[in-house]
C-alpha cells in the first residue's frame, strides 16, 4: 500500500512539473524570437521534455500540457518555415533527429536541442549532449558548421 501511495505521489509530482517544460508561444511572439532561440525551444521541446511527458502515460492535466506543447512546436516550426531558416535537406535532418557533417549548428540545435555544455578550442567548438547518466554525445563545429561527431 505504501508503494502505491509513493508511486502516486511521484507521478503527481512529475505531472505537476510537466507544465514547467511547456511555455506557450503565439505566432506573434515567435516572430520576435531569434532563429537560435526558436530552435533551442523546438529541439528541446520535442526531445528534451523528460519526465512524465515522455512516459506515454498521461493524466488529464498532462493531456492539456501535451496539446499546449504540440501547439507551441507547430507555431515555432511555422515561423522557421516562414523565415526559410533551413534547406529542405536540413528540415529532413531536423525531423529525423539526425546529425550530418555540413549541417549548420543552428539546424543541429533544432534537431537535438541546445547542448548541455560547449567547449571552445582552436579547432572549433565541441558541443556536449548528455545522453545518459554517464554517457555523452560530442558534436564538433567550426564556423557554424558541423564537422564531426561521436
Amino acid at each position: 500500500m505504501i508503494k502505491l501511495i509513493l508511486t502516486a505521489f511521484i507521478f503527481m509530482a512529475l505531472t505537476g512539473c510537466a507544465e514547467m517544460f511547456v511555455k506557450d508561444i503565439s505566432p506573434q511572439e515567435a516572430k520576435t524570437e531569434s532563429i537560435l532561440k526558436l530552435c533551442a525551444r523546438y529541439g528541446g521541446g520535442i526531445y528534451g521534455s523528460g519526465g512524465a511527458l515522455s512516459s506515454g502515460i498521461y493524466a488529464v492535466d498532462e493531456v492539456e500540457a501535451v496539446n499546449k506543447k504540440r501547439h507551441t512546436l507547430i507555431n515555432i516550426k511555422n515561423e522557421l518555415l516562414r523565415r526559410k531558416a533551413f534547406t529542405k535537406e536540413e528540415w529532413k535532418l531536423i525531423e529525423n533527429r539526425t546529425i550530418k557533417v555540413g549541417m549548420s549548428s543552428t539546424a543541429l540545435t533544432c534537431a537535438i536541442g541546445y547542448p548541455d555544455h560547449i567547449n571552445r578550442a582552436s579547432y572549433g567548438n565541441q558541443a556536449v549532449y548528455k545522453t545518459g547518466k554517464h554517457s555523452h554525445r560530442y558534436v564538433y563545429t567550426k564556423n557554424g558548421i558541423v564537422t564531426a561527431w561521436n
